[in-house]
């Protein structure tokens, strides 16, 4: 470390990477957007009425697919215009639990004493398996096995639970406004991967207020949208990075001096 440099802490360390990663994504797709582009313009120059593409079989052998120029085009047009948006969500908010879920575990670690605490917020008693006792070679992995089983079981929660878990646990406060966008950015991920984009009923519940679509619709999804989703996103990791720096970063850091990347379930 040159000198005059301060050394970053854990946190800062992932926060970092973490919003490197996210400017990555959308560098990234800024280039497949351009380079689809180029391939709908080569295909749209063609005379051919067919275009052919190689596929891998369930046999591991590759098949050769043929598509009419116009569905081929149709079908870059839609990668270009909702589906790289769709891929990309669902990386980026996986990016976004996984710091969440970081920061959780380690200040789980480093206070144990909150793991008595439900994703209701509310005190109540864990008990800890004799399987886990008898397994563990210390004290850390025991607590490491709990602190697994409770970051599975929030992600399962309700986006109001997990915020709710995570200010009671963190002694943190996020505004409104960063909780009902995010909570709407989950619901949004979830429907791609769950329901091909189409709203339910799920969704609605999830999404509340800010539900941007009816039930039986396609969720509308484009670049406007993307954006306005990566802002939230990092509103929300900074938020919860400048809090939990306040309160906890001149608690005794874990051996390794980095925050793990623990994200237990994608929900």
């Amino acid at each position: 470390m040159a000198k005059g440099e301060l050394e970053k802490s854990p946190f800062q360390e992932r926060r970092d990477l973490i919003i490197r990663s996210l400017n990555d994504i959308i560098i990234l797709q800024a280039f497949t957007r351009r380079g689809l582009k180029q391939v709908y313009d080569l295909v749209n120059s063609r005379s051919r009425k067919n275009v052919h593409f190689s596929v891998i079989t369930a046999s591991g052998k590759t098949a050769q697919l043929t598509r009419t120029k116009q569905v081929a085009k149709e079908l870059i047009s839609k990668a270009k215009s909702q589906d790289i948006f769709a891929q990309s969500l669902i990386v980026t908010v996986a990016l976004t639990e996984d710091y969440i879920q970081s920061v959780l575990r380690e200040i789980l670690l480093r206070h144990p004493q909150k793991l008595a605490i439900n994703s209701a917020g509310k005190p109540f008693e864990r008990n800890v398996s004799m399987e886990d006792v008898l397994e563990a070679s210390s004290k850390r992995e025991i607590l490491s096995r709990i602190i697994d089983r409770v970051l599975i079981g929030l992600s399962y929660k309700s986006p109001a639970d997990q915020f709710t878990y995570m200010e009671k646990v963190l002694s943190v406060r996020f505004d409104a406004e960063t909780k009902e966008d995010y909570a709407e950015v989950k619901a949004t991920r979830d429907i791609i991967v769950h329901n091909a984009g189409v709203v339910n009923d799920l969704y609605l519940e999830k999404a509340g207020t800010r539900a941007r679509a009816a039930s039986g619709d396609l969720i509308p999804l484009d670049g406007a949208y993307f954006s306005k989703a990566i802002q939230c996103m990092k509103k929300l990791i900074n938020s919860l990075h400048r809090q939990v720096i306040k309160k906890y970063n001149r608690d005794a850091p874990r051996p390794h001096g980095k925050l793990e990347s623990h994200c237990v379930g994608q929900r």
